[in-house]
C-alpha cells in the first residue's frame, strides 16, 4: 500500500513537471507569435 502510493506520488509529481514544460513552450510560442505579428 505505501509503496503504491509513493510510485502514484511520483507519478503525479512527473506528470506536473511534464505540464509545466507543455506550459512554457506554449508560452514561448505565443511570444514568438506575437513578435512575428509585430514585425510584420
Amino acid at each position: 500500500m505505501f509503496i503504491s502510493g509513493q510510485v502514484s506520488a511520483q507519478k503525479r509529481t512527473i506528470g506536473m513537471e511534464i505540464i509545466k514544460k507543455q506550459m512554457q513552450m506554449n508560452h514561448e510560442y505565443l511570444f514568438y507569435t506575437l513578435v512575428g505579428i509585430i514585425k510584420i
